[in-house]
This record gives structure tokens, sequence and C-alpha cells, in this order.
């Protein structure tokens, strides 16, 4: 149960003065005959329940007044060819604009399609990638939201060594096929120096690479892990979190998907709550905007989401100084 809940995740789309004229896309949905899109993502049917009520709320009802060819995907060694060949039938498609749900996606877009229309999810990537000249002012043929969590590494680390002050290592389970993984690396590598921790580096790019990474976590036995951005992660929460339980070993996540699901403490925006944007700039661009005009939406506001039944099967005693901070506990 969720007990309580104070800030909620803030985009910048405000800020950057890109408020979208509601009336006007809804006046759009009504004298348009249906229209076509692309929405490609991990195996999450939450986030396209989520997409597709944010299009509702414009007006466009997928499946009447708009067809959404939706494709779910997870990387593994059994369909390591599911992502390029969903990708490229997507992008050769009549299609208005795709949506990608992680940057691989999009990246594989790009290759079927380059001048494919796109709204992307990245993690980070959008303009060392080529999608986007600038944040404020992408300028070419796609925009979205950038969710920066590596940015967010150090603050996750202070987290840790809060809940474990006498750690002395820290793991890293990372997703070696995911654009932008050096930035992210860079950043824990800095952020673990700085405080005196010994850095464990764990990959895992496939479903079966999970159980045996946190095999090798066993015999390594660090103090505490951070699990890095990853949409494969994301999909198979469940199994990280149960396998981080059956170690005992303290853990933080990115996003609050994975604490809801019974991990124990994250921070970073929220991924549910930046789907509302990107149905928004998908409603935009029906209406008749370009991607190159929209700018890249940032969060501005990062959830801090604890569970206290997985810290007490931890035997861990949450600290008042992080409880005072929570956005959300649950009971």
């Amino acid at each position: 149960m969720r007990t309580h809940s104070r800030r909620a995740f803030v985009s910048r789309l405000a800020v950057l003065g890109v408020a979208l004229p509601l009336t006007s896309i809804t006046r759009h949905v009504r004298l348009r005959a249906p229209r076509r899109i692309g929405f490609i993502t991990g195996n999450e049917p939450s986030l396209v329940a989520a997409f597709n009520d944010a299009l509702r709320a414009l007006g466009y009802v997928p499946g009447e007044n708009l067809i959404v060819e939706t494709r779910l995907i997870e990387r593994g060694a059994s369909n390591t060819a599911a992502l390029p060949e969903a990708a490229a039938a997507l992008a050769r498609s009549d299609l208005d604009f795709i949506v990608a749900g992680a940057l691989p996606y999009a990246l594989e877009i790009r290759k079927a399609n380059p001048v494919m229309p796109m709204v992307i999810v990245t993690c980070p990537g959008m303009v060392s990638n080529g999608f986007a000249r600038t944040l404020e002012h992408p300028g070419g043929n796609a925009t979205g939201i950038s969710l920066n969590v590596a940015e967010l590494t150090p603050k996750r680390l202070e987290l840790l060594r809060e809940l474990v002050p006498k750690a002395k290592s820290i793991a890293l389970l990372s997703d070696p096929g995911l654009a932008g993984l050096n930035s992210e690396l860079a950043e824990v590598q800095k952020a673990a120096r700085s405080m005196g921790l010994e850095l464990k580096l764990e990959e895992a790019s496939r479903g079966e690479d999970i159980e045996p990474a946190f095999a090798q976590l066993a015999r390594l036995r660090p103090s505490a892990l951070l699990v890095g951005s990853s949409i494969l992660f994301v999909v198979r929460r469940a199994e990280i979190v149960a396998l981080a339980a059956r170690l005992a070993i303290p853990a933080i996540y990115e996003i609050s998907e994975y604490v809801t699901a019974g991990g124990l403490i994250s921070y970073g925006p929220s991924i549910a709550a930046a789907v509302r944007p990107l149905g928004l700039y998908a409603g935009r661009i029906l209406a008749g905007a370009k991607p190159a005009d929209l700018p890249v939406v940032q969060p501005t506001k990062f959830e801090l989401v604890i569970n206290m039944k997985a810290a007490r099967a931890l035997g861990l005693t949450i600290p008042p100084s992080i409880l005072a901070r929570a956005d959300e506990v649950i009971e």
C-alpha cells in the first residue's frame, strides 16, 4: 500500500514554452480521417496502456480514429533478430511517424528509414547519436523525452552510502548494448572513486544473462548494488528484484516501477509520467507540428521511493534523513 505521495514528475514542457493547444488538437482530430503511427518499445504493456491513455485524452482513440502499429520487443538469444526485423518493418510502413520507447529502437528505425519522423525516449544520447542538434532545438526529424538518468548516479550512490554506511564496494549491473552506456559508466566510476568505493561491474545484454550476472555478484559479495539504465532491466524488473532479495543485497534503481515490484529504493524520473508528455507530443505532431520544432523534454523533478517491507527483509533501518526526503513510502 502506498502511504503518502508529496511530489510528482514535472516536465519542462511549460518551461520551454511548448504547452499544447488541446482545443486545436481535438478540432484537428474531428476533421481528419484515421491516422497511422508506430509504437515500438520493450515488452511492457503498462507503458503501451499509458501511451494510449494520453492519446485518448486528446481525442485519439486507438483502433477508431487512430491506428497504432505496436511492437513489443525483448532482447534475448532466442530473438536476437526481433528488434531489427520489427523496426525495419515499421520503418518501411506507411506511417505518419514512429514512437520509440528507447534509444536502441530509434537507432534501428533510422537504419531502415533515415527520414522517418520519430518521438524517442532516451537515456541519454539524443544529441550524441545525431537525433538532435541541441535539446532545445532538435532541428531534424526527431524529438522526444530525455531522462538523463546518468546525471543522477552520484545521488543514487549517496543514498546507498546513507543506507549502508559501512559499504566498501558497490556493484553496477549494466547493459552493454545500451546506447549512452559510456556516459553512465563514467558517472558511476567517478562517483564511486569520490566516495572511496570499489566498483564491481556486471553486464547483462540479454534476458538469460541476468541470473548468471547475479551468480557472479554472489561470489563478489559487494556491499550494495546499483541497477543501471536498460529497457531490458525494466521489462525484467521482477526477476532482478527477486534475485537481489535472494542475495540480501541492498539495491537502488532508477525508476519507481522496481520498488512497486518489491525493490528497496529508487531515485529518478517516473517512466509512467514520462509517457504522458510523449503522448502529448504525438498528438501535436498528428496536428501538424514538426519534430524539428519541438524541444526535447527533460524531467526537472525526481521521485525518491522507498519500500519498507523490502528494508525490513534486509534488516535495514531507513535513516530519518532519507524518510524525510521521500516522495513515496510503500509499507
